[in-house]
């Protein structure tokens, strides 16, 4: 069991000032807080460290949970591995030899139209067209949406300055169908988000930037591809989790998770935590103020008494931050407030496989909006990763919900059960009654990157520059994806350590 009571606090407190090191509060056991911990407390320790949450668990919503043979995954079921922060933690915490990447026969996505699956175009990169004859012979677009494609190259860059939403982004630049049948549910399945909302700068700027580059989509993913494969030539990398050329849709053959599923990696940083010295306490923070213009006190609704800190890093959703700063900083807490969140529900099922039509040889399925169904995407991961069912069975996870589906969430087990089973007959041919049925429900878990969502950061960051002892980490800040999460926390850790090193150099205080 990771959490302790507050006996465990006071005795940390009592060593931290034996020991001259200053004492962080962490609020949050997710994957951000868990990383903040895991870098403040690095040999040579920086700081002792209490970790406070409601829940029991640590890892937030990345969790993993076994019945019997079937390995369920309740939110995550992968990270993308060409980001280092993933990987690095791996590394870090010794766990690097139980990664395993994407069967590599089911690197491909597959999408519903008209009707029937169809495959993602060759290349096809969230919204940059990889191949030109790959778009060309696809039966996903109609010729007039193809030819529309193909003058890509030749549409006139966008000269405003300002943000701009997925819709309005890719609609310019590649024509309303590739939109609809492509981007929208490419971009749905990973986001969860309203396009016409969904920001270019904060959540794509790897293609805003790319057409201000080369004035083309097309041209700029032609050119990345073969700068990507001469790197990977020129350093010789022989790694299962890097390649430069993928079958379709997102980087399918990037994606990696653990043996025993992504429950692994929160597991592994909390006992590391623990090992160094850190204290995970299970309650309920209710608000947090100044001290004596020097640290901050912590009330909670079990303690009987505050908890003082030299710093905290706020790793918790910016609603629950914006929550926390009412009292300190009004307007930090409107910016934060003013992030909106999405809810989902996740809805995995067994079955045998001889009662579902479909091969299961790809990745998995996402589903425009235009074709007036209610799932966002449903994921095959038994055929993507071993282990994750019996023998002659296959377990697929379904997606309902989003910022275009808000309803979703509040549905009964048993309307959600009945909607879902009613999909997969028409999605990929499932016949029989599942075997298993797990539903976990994500409400306000998905921040949505809106238009303006940099500026908003931006300001935020103004903001929290008064008190530079006060950090935030997660999702809501500078990337939704696992290894971003673990970028937030490590950053949010420097930030409050920084802030004790300047406090050292401030004339009086040596």
């Amino acid at each position: 069991m990771f959490f302790v009571s507050f006996v465990c606090v006071r005795r940390l407190i009592q060593k931290a000032e034996m020991e001259k090191l200053p004492h962080v509060v962490v609020i949050g056991t997710g994957v951000a807080g868990l990383a903040a911990a895991t870098r403040l407390l690095q040999e040579p320790a920086r700081a002792t460290v209490t970790l406070i949450d409601s829940l029991s668990q640590p890892g937030g919503i990345i969790s993993s949970t076994r019945k019997d043979s079937w390995l369920i995954e309740r939110s995550a079921d992968s990270f993308l591995a060409v980001r280092p922060e993933g990987i690095d933690m791996a590394k870090q915490l010794g766990i690097e030899s139980e990664l395993i990447a994407i069967e590599p026969r089911v690197r491909r996505a597959l999408i519903w139209s008209r009707g029937r699956l169809r495959s993602v175009p060759k290349g096809f990169r969230i919204v940059a067209p990889g191949e030109r004859w790959a778009m060309l012979q696809s039966d996903l677009l109609s010729w007039p949406a193809k030819l529309r494609l193909l003058s890509e190259p030749w549409i006139a860059r966008r000269m405003a300055t300002g943000d701009e939403s997925l819709e309005d982004f890719a609609v310019r630049r590649l024509g309303r169908e590739v939109f609809d049948r492509i981007v929208q549910p490419l971009a749905s399945g990973i986001w969860t988000a309203d396009p016409q909302r969904l920001s270019m700068f904060a959540a794509l700027p790897e293609f805003v930037a790319m057409e201000q580059q080369h004035g083309s989509l097309t041209v700029g993913e032609a050119i990345r591809r073969k700068e990507t494969a001469m790197a990977l030539h020129t350093s010789g990398a022989n790694s299962p989790f890097i390649e430069s050329d993928l079958p379709s849709g997102a980087r399918y053959g990037q994606f990696v998770t653990f043996r025993d599923g992504m429950g692994q990696l929160p597991q592994a940083m909390a006992q590391r935590v623990l090992t160094a010295g850190g204290c995970f306490v299970v309650d309920r923070v209710e608000s947090i103020a100044h001290r004596d213009g020097k640290g901050w006190n912590i009330s909670t609704r079990a303690g009987a008494t505050s908890l003082h800190a030299d710093a905290v890093i706020l790793a918790v959703p910016a609603w629950s931050a914006g929550s926390l700063m009412r009292t300190i900083d009004m307007e930090l807490s409107n910016e934060l407030s003013g992030i909106e969140y999405a809810g989902s529900t996740v809805v995995s099922m067994g079955f045998e496989k001889s009662d579902i039509q479909h091969a299961l040889d790809a990745s998995g399925i996402v589903v425009p909006r235009s074709e007036g169904r209610r799932v966002l995407a449903i994921s095959f991961l038994s055929s993507k990763f071993p282990g994750r069912a019996p023998a002659g069975h296959a377990l697929v996870r379904v997606f309902v919900g989003g910022a275009l589906d808000p309803e979703a969430v509040a549905m009964s087990d048993q309307a959600t059960e009945s909607l879902v089973i009613n999909e997969l007959k028409t999605l990929i041919g499932v016949s029989g009654l599942p075997k298993i049925v797990q539903i976990d429900r994500w409400n306000r878990c998905m921040p949505q990157y809106h238009v303006g969502h940099v500026e908003r950061v931006n300001r935020i960051r103004k903001l929290l520059s008064k008190n530079p002892s006060l950090a935030l980490a997660g999702s809501a800040y500078q990337g939704v994806g696992i290894p971003q999460v673990i970028r937030s926390g490590t950053d949010a850790a420097e930030q409050v350590c920084q802030s004790f090193a300047n406090q050292d150099s401030t004339p009086g205080n040596n």
